[in-house]
């Protein structure tokens, strides 16, 4: 049921194919972009570009059990659930932990999710946005994209009955 070891969409540089060793979820990841993820992408960041960017970073979880994973969960917005639904199968998806990180170009911010997983957020290539994934302080997957792509997924199989997701995005969650 799981999604692979580990996969970032949209498709972008690998820092190191070791992460990559996954049959089909590339795959996987194209029909997300063929059935609606690129509308969500397509928008460019607004505003100058010396001004800070405010990121929200989501914790997300996906299995396939009615309650939420732990007690602070919550379902995620229907919009999300969609889209990550088109990548893995799983029937429930769960917000986690939820923040806000205030990166300025050229500079690079992290963020800690929860007890073992944090995110930094790397703006020191104009253009290009870093996002690195972290477990219990070690990076275990980075995703390098165009500064104005508006999310950035990241995730892989936590066990075998459910998957992590970090997503990093420039819109504010919603329910919808």
């Amino acid at each position: 049921m799981g999604c692979g070891t580990f996969f970032e969409y949209p498709r972008a540089k690998r820092e190191s194919q070791d992460w990559f060793a996954m049959s089909g979820i590339m795959k996987r990841l194209m029909l997300l972009a063929a059935v609606g993820f690129l509308a969500l992408v397509s928008g460019a960041a607004t505003g100058a570009e010396s001004a800070t960017k405010t990121y929200y970073l989501q914790l997300v979880r996906g299995n396939d059990e009615a309650s939420p994973p732990a007690s602070e969960a919550k379902p995620v917005g229907a919009k999300l659930s969609k889209e990550l639904r088109a990548v893995c199968a799983w029937k429930h998806y769960w917000e986690v932990a939820r923040q806000e990180l205030h990166v300025s170009p050229g500079q690079k911010a992290k963020a800690r999710l929860n007890k073992e997983r944090a995110v930094e957020i790397d703006l020191a290539v104009p253009g290009k946005r870093r996002v690195t994934a972290f477990k219990d302080g070690r990076p275990v997957i980075t995703s390098v994209q165009p500064a104005n792509k508006t999310w950035t997924v990241i995730g892989g199989d936590r066990d075998p009955k459910s998957a992590w997701f970090i997503i990093v995005r420039r819109d504010k969650p919603t329910a919808d």
